[in-house]
Parts: structure tokens; sequence; C-alpha cells
């Protein structure tokens, strides 16, 4: 790859709860979570773009899927379920060379169903983030002032 582009992978991990409500649902669970991220982009002074998928396998500790009234899928009990699941994304970075704003859109694509008529616990709507990122070590960082001193 040239200088202009650029591949990544990153990987982590996560323990915490989750906590989604609608008008028609409650999914709350206690999670550890692993995931990998591949990406492939292009960089430069003042603007990147990357595309990444995320690779999230997810082990639900305890937690459950309601539905006020039991609803059409009913009240599920996720304690010990895991999960995989793909979250695609495009991000742009625009700013100085420190300094930039960071916009990402992306959804998440579970591969796993929770009945048998085929019916998906996430929706695939997009996912829409903003930020901001600054490299503290180079915006801060000052020429070696030190002078050599000869005997």
């Amino acid at each position: 790859m040239n200088p202009v582009q650029r591949f990544e992978i990153y990987g982590g991990f996560g323990r915490g709860n989750y906590l989604r409500q609608d008008n028609y649902s409650t999914f709350n669970v206690n999670c550890i979570r692993f995931f990998i991220q591949p990406a492939i982009g292009m960089t430069s002074r003042y603007f990147d773009l990357s595309l990444a998928s995320r690779f999230t396998f997810a082990d639900y500790l305890d937690g459950s899927y309601e539905t006020p009234g039991g609803g059409y899928i009913g009240n599920i009990d996720l304690s010990g379920e895991s999960r995989f699941s793909m979250q695609p994304a495009l991000t742009a970075k625009i700013g100085i060379e420190y300094v930039k704003a960071v916009i990402q859109l992306g959804c998440s694509i579970p591969f796993y169903t929770v009945d048998p008529d085929n019916l998906i616990l996430f929706d695939y709507f997009p996912l829409l983030s903003f930020g901001l990122q600054m490299n503290v070590d180079k915006l801060f960082k000052k020429k070696d002032q030190r002078k050599v001193l000869n005997y």
C-alpha cells in the first residue's frame, strides 16, 4: 500500500449492559463482547475515509427480550445465549492534521434469528454517529530543544 492507502485491524473486548426500549419491546442484557474490525481506506492531512466491518461475538450473561402483553414474539429469556453479528460502517474524518471531526454511518446485521418464523431481534436501521478525534501526542509534541554540550 502507498502512504495514502491504509489497512488496519482492531480487536476489542467489553463487558456491560445493553438496554434498548421502544413502543413495542424492551431488550435488556448484561453481556461480554469480543470483536475484530478490519478496515481499508485512505488518509491525507485534512481528510480520511475508511470502510470497515466489525465482526462481533456477544455472550449474554443474563437478560431478556420482552414485548408488552407477550406480543407476537412473546417474552424470551436470553440468559446464557451467544450471538454473532456484523456491523459494516463508512467513516469520514475532516479537519486539520491533528484534530478532525468524525462522522460514521453503519448498520448492524445479525447472524441469527429468535424464533422459527425467522423474526430478527435487531433492526437494520442505519446507525449514525459523530465525534471529534485529537492526536494529543502530535498536537503538543515539540521539537527537541536540548542543546548538545561539547567539552
